[in-house]
């Protein structure tokens, strides 16, 4: 029988399964938001817009999301209302009254965003998917460590 301290840890199991389960969400996710992106950019519907607010959200660590508040009509005639953060660098374009030109998914509305905001950097979808790679690895190997602990001990 093995002793109190030469049990594994079932900490590193936890940490290990919820480091593979995100870091594969990051790796995989941000090529499907890539893809999704990229395709409406080329193929999807267009419509002028509505900027119907624009603010900052801050958080408590100094980051700011710039985000932009807009209304636009859809091919069916409904009018849809969504908000986006985008880069400062078109948020500061942005006025509360004038249009936009939005980008929306014709099989999901939902799927929205101003012109020249969407997932569409394949040098950042590169990084994230590589960064979620590094960390579900990093998962693996504590899960590794985990198993062959446990089967140590008994």
């Amino acid at each position: 029988m093995a002793e109190r301290g030469s049990r594994p840890s079932r900490a590193a199991w936890i940490f290990g399964l919820l480091f593979v389960v995100v870091g594969g969400i990051f790796a995989i996710g941000s090529w499907g938001a890539y893809l999704t992106d990229s395709e409406i950019e080329r193929t999807g519907l267009r419509a002028e817009g509505l900027v119907l607010d624009k603010f900052v959200l801050r958080s408590h660590d100094g980051d700011s999301d710039f985000v932009v508040k807009y209304r636009f009509p859809l091919a069916s005639g409904e009018s849809m209302e969504a908000s986006h953060t985008v880069s400062k660098g078109l948020w500061t374009t942005y006025r509360k009254g004038e249009t936009v030109e939005i980008l929306y998914s014709s099989t999901n509305p939902n799927r929205n965003f101003p012109k020249g905001s969407g997932v569409t950097s394949i040098g950042l979808t590169a990084f994230i998917s590589t960064m979620g790679a590094l960390f579900a690895i990093f998962g693996a190997a504590l899960l590794r460590g985990y198993f062959i602990a446990r089967k140590g001990s008994e």
